[in-house]
């Protein structure tokens, strides 16, 4: 689907283009975080390797999420591209897979703290603005901190 890539892990979970599209919407928030952060790299998401002032328990989640959305998005395309329906074209494909990978992280960020996940001990390691995760102090509770900071077309 990809023209001609090898499908391989590497493609699967960075070089391919659904892979891709979530790893911009985390650079993305990140960048909106500190502006000077380096570019995410392949072992800041496969070794869990958090970007520095990043809390590492939030990136140890994020990582998990990002690795279960790339393959969620995987299996989309390839549903997607063997469907009897009528046939659609590859950009369309890959435009609807790399959508339903980058909805997926957030629902997996959202299901972990709507489930009470987080450690009570995170409370006050995560301010208000932290990305990804934050306790807000309002409402007593964690929230997902990102999706607002990512233009609509790439959650």
């Amino acid at each position: 689907m990809c023209g001609g890539a090898p499908a391989d892990r590497h493609h699967h979970f960075w070089s391919c283009p659904v892979a891709q599209a979530l790893v911009t919407t985390i650079s993305t928030v990140l960048q909106g975080w500190q502006p000077t952060a380096a570019p995410l790299a392949l072992d800041s998401i496969w070794l869990c390797r958090p970007p520095a002032g990043l809390h590492r328990g939030v990136w140890e989640v994020v990582c998990l999420a990002a690795i279960e959305a790339m393959d969620h998005g995987r299996r989309r395309m390839y549903a997607l591209s063997t469907a009897p329906a009528t046939p659609s074209q590859p950009a369309s494909i890959l435009s609807t897979a790399a959508r339903s990978a980058r909805k997926t992280f957030w629902c997996l960020l959202a299901d972990f703290v709507a489930l009470r996940c987080a450690p009570a001990s995170w409370r006050e390691q995560l301010p208000a603005g932290h990305p990804f995760i934050s306790f807000d102090v309002a409402s007593d509770s964690f929230v997902v901190d990102g999706p607002a900071a990512v233009a609509p077309e790439q959650q």
